[in-house]
């Protein structure tokens, strides 16, 4: 006697969505005002923060020795520990 076969397990079946070449579109100007939008409130905190901690010393300003004892002055950052950002720096070139 032979056993008989399990039945198939029902695949689910997804809700039929919208299509076409308005949808894209759509989707495709969403992606873009999203895009945008994140750029500009990222350049309108550049423009009140404009400054992050140096990525070198860490926002301390100092470079210390392999041994630890003795450091100077962070190369990078020239011992203020910040350095400016990438959005401030373009900001500053409209403004000229």
């Amino acid at each position: 006697m032979t056993s008989p076969l399990p039945s198939p397990i029902p695949t689910p079946t997804l809700p039929n969505l919208p299509s076409g070449p308005l949808t894209t579109i759509g989707l495709t100007l969403a992606g873009l005002a999203l895009g945008v939008l994140i750029l500009a409130a990222y350049l309108w905190t550049c423009r009140f923060w404009p400054y992050a901690n140096c990525p070198r010393c860490e926002g301390t300003g100092k470079s210390r020795s392999p041994g630890g004892k003795t450091f100077r002055n962070c190369p990078r950052c020239q011992g203020t520990g910040r350095r400016e950002r990438l959005g401030r720096r373009l900001l500053r070139k409209g403004d000229h």
